[in-house]
């Protein structure tokens, strides 16, 4: 999906029961964090491989992508990558330098954290079984916090799930997701060197503040930004930190020494 006007923006979305080009209202909700940016940048939603073998690595799927920004562009160009997303752009930016400009990190982590490597767990569990409502119900179960409505919104999602993500009947490529990312760890990946603006909520359950500040270390010279009042959802669409992301984004990289 594109969308906009200017110079090219790459967003790498967070994770969804499938990995195919989204439908309906899960679409819309794509495009909408897509528009935030539109006015200043081209962007350009780039979603995961369909139909991954048995085995695939997240440095496979990190390649992947690699392998489309090359073919679309003849040079670097920002990234923007949000949760899931935002370990595909760490890694992509790592390994993969001279294809990224400059990287925006929003509501992720150099590594999972706590809570999200117990979650990561589980989803795996329910995954490996194949039965596409429960994991749907288990995916909204853990997303949405129990004060906004986690027990209808994860009730919603076994009952038409399967109607919302009309691809995610066939769990296969969310279970190997899943697998690929619980190995990430930016620690054994090569420094990354593009300038690298993290963003993340306050109240984020999946990466919790010292996760975020170590993945600040790891990255010189990068730049935080804490919305100390915003969840791992909300932070992505915060005035402020879309704001700082687009400053961020559209300033001049320096040249190299």
């Amino acid at each position: 999906m594109v969308m906009g006007a200017g110079p090219p923006l790459v967003m790498l979305p967070g994770l969804a029961p499938e990995n195919r080009r989204p439908v309906g209202a899960i679409r819309n909700g794509e495009l909408q964090t897509m528009a935030q940016y539109a006015r200043d940048f081209t962007v350009y939603w780039l979603g995961r491989p369909v139909g991954m073998a048995d085995g695939t690595t997240f440095a496979d799927i990190t390649a992947a992508t690699a392998e489309a920004l090359t073919l679309e562009f003849d040079r670097p160009v920002n990234v923007l990558g949000i949760s899931t997303g935002g370990s595909i752009a760490q890694q992509l930016a790592a390994s993969y330098p001279e294809l990224v400009r400059r990287l925006a990190l929003v509501s992720t982590g150099c590594r999972l954290g706590a809570h999200a490597a117990a979650t990561q767990q589980e989803m795996i569990k329910i995954a490996a079984r194949g039965n596409a409502r429960q994991l749907m119900a288990a995916f909204a179960w853990d997303i949405v916090p129990a004060w906004r409505g986690r027990i209808p919104l994860a009730a919603l999602m076994y009952g038409f799930g399967p109607r919302l993500y009309p691809g995610g009947r066939d769990v296969k490529d969310l279970y190997l997701t899943l697998v690929a990312e619980d190995a990430f760890d930016l620690r054994a990946l090569p420094t990354i060197t593009a300038p690298t603006l993290i963003v993340n909520g306050g109240r984020d359950r999946f990466y919790e503040p010292e996760i975020v500040h170590e993945t600040a270390r790891l990255i010189p010279g990068s730049t935080l930004l804490v919305r100390e009042k915003r969840g791992h959802v909300t932070v992505v669409s915060d005035r402020r930190a879309v704001a700082t992301t687009i400053g961020f984004l559209g300033a001049p990289t320096p040249p190299l020494p």
